[in-house]
């Protein structure tokens, strides 16, 4: 399945707000492992969503 770059940037932004359930949130994590066009959807996400702190973002542990 080829994904387009709006939907690659709308799941790389649900996932630095916290929106994606775990299991997408592991898809998301391992399709990062090899996929430069997800990490460059995820820094626009963070860039366009203005997160102040994006390590504290995507540190799921800190997501309630």
């Amino acid at each position: 399945m080829t994904e387009n770059h709006d939907d690659r940037f709308w799941t790389a932004f649900q996932y630095a707000v916290g929106e994606l359930t775990d299991d997408e949130a592991a898809r998301f994590e391992t399709l990062l492992a090899d996929d430069q066009r997800a990490r460059e959807a995820l820094t626009e996400a963070l860039a366009r969503a203005a997160i102040p702190d994006p390590a504290k973002a995507l540190d799921r542990k800190s997501v309630v």
